[in-house]
């Protein structure tokens, strides 16, 4: 695993004081600028930057700070070895702020569900508390790729099928007729700005029975976007290009490309 830094910066030292009663323990936190003492690492994204506040505070002043960082599987079982931090300048302070500020990338984290920070702060008495910051590892909520739909004379397309849909024909307009391959496929048209939103934030609104977008008389550029919903997944497809070249032999051969992101789930598609 790849070294990391920790920046440390002291911000009070405030003067001991005796009593007398049992001993309290310290006061500590490891909180973000939201206030949360968790976060998301979405395997989507290549890596993802952690940036929090560790403070401890005690009355009696500090004796020890320690620093780690753990990763855990899905059965809570530790991989790999601990990464310890060098904590320094709190020995004897009541107040203690430090900023914890790295970046875990993909490989740092592979096979975690969730990474730990956890620092365990003593006092002069010898009592202590632990705290922790936890980023949850999830797998990425789409996987994005580009795709190819041929139509070669008048035989039927190819491409289409894995995302419930169909290309036998065009419409007398000149316009491919791609179609739901059968009632378990719902299609629907959508926005070209919903292709860069969260999957929960688009309104799919009604069912369409056919897209016919796309030319067949010349090639074309285009930003339409279309959604099926097939087999338990969702597809968002951003239709991107038509080219048409022909044969003597094999007559005109139509090709449509762009981009598809897959979510490993079905939305609530009726409209908000």
């Amino acid at each position: 695993m790849k070294n990391f830094k920790i920046v440390m910066i002291l911000v009070a030292a405030v003067a001991m004081f005796c009593s007398c009663g049992d001993p309290e323990a310290p006061t500590a936190s490891i909180l973000d600028a939201n206030g949360m003492n968790e976060m998301t690492f979405d395997l989507a994204n290549a890596s993802v930057d952690v940036k929090a506040t560790l403070t401890a505070n005690d009355a009696k002043g500090l004796k020890s700070i320690t620093l780690t960082r753990t990763s855990y599987d899905a059965n809570n079982e530790v991989l790999g070895t601990p990464a310890e931090y060098d904590v320094k300048d709190y020995e004897g302070k009541t107040e203690y702020t430090a900023e914890l500020s790295e970046t875990l990338a993909k490989a740092d984290v592979e096979g975690a569900a969730k990474v730990v920070y956890e620092a365990v702060v003593t006092n002069q008495k010898d009592v202590q508390v632990t705290v922790a910051y936890t980023v949850n590892v999830v797998a990425p909520a789409f996987t994005e790729a580009t795709f190819e739909w041929k139509r070669v004379g008048a035989a039927n397309a190819t491409g289409l099928d894995a995302f419930g849909l169909k290309w036998t024909g065009n419409a007398k307009t000149v316009y491919a007729q791609i179609k739901p391959i059968d009632n378990n496929t719902k299609l629907y048209s959508l926005a070209a700005a919903d292709y860069d939103k969260a999957i929960a934030d688009i309104n799919f609104g009604a069912e369409q029975t056919v897209y016919a977008g796309v030319q067949c008389d010349r090639g074309a550029d285009y930003n339409d976007v279309i959604a099926t919903v097939y087999n338990g997944k969702t597809y968002v497809i951003n239709v991107k290009k038509s080219t048409i070249t022909s044969d003597a032999t094999t007559g005109t051969t139509i090709t449509i490309t762009g981009n598809v992101k897959t979510y490993e789930s079905t939305p609530a598609v009726s409209a908000k």
